[in-house]
C-alpha cells in the first residue's frame, strides 16, 4: 500500500488529504489530482469537508459540491516523494528546450 497526501488550499486555509493506492504509478497519481476526477472542485471539497467539520461550504441536497476551479492544489506527494516538484526535463520542456 503506498500512501498519497495532497494539500488543498481555499479560501486562506490549507486542508490535508490522505489516500491509501496499491500499486500507484506517479504519472497516475498526477494525472488524476491534476486533471483527472480530483481536479475539480466538487471532489475535493467533498475531501476537505470529510477533513475538516468546520469547512466553510455545505454540499447541496445530494451531498454534492458544485463544480468549479476554486481550490488549488498545492502539494502533492506518492510515500513522500513530491510529485509537483518540477524536474530538470519539466523546466527545459517549459522553455522549449526538450526535442531539439
Amino acid at each position: 500500500m503506498s500512501e498519497v497526501v495532497a494539500t488543498l488550499e481555499y479560501i486562506g486555509k490549507q486542508y490535508t488529504v490522505r489516500q491509501t493506492y496499491t500499486n500507484p504509478e506517479e504519472d497516475g497519481v498526477l494525472f488524476h489530482w491534476t486533471d483527472g476526477n480530483y481536479g475539480c472542485d466538487c471532489n475535493r471539497k467533498l475531501f476537505m469537508s470529510d477533513a475538516d467539520a468546520d469547512f466553510p461550504d455545505e454540499p447541496d441536497e445530494n451531498g454534492w459540491f458544485p463544480c468549479g476551479e476554486t481550490v488549488k492544489l498545492v502539494g502533492l506527494t506518492l510515500d513522500g516523494k513530491d510529485l509537483l516538484a518540477p524536474t530538470t526535463h519539466g523546466r527545459l520542456a517549459a522553455i522549449g528546450l526538450v526535442g531539439l
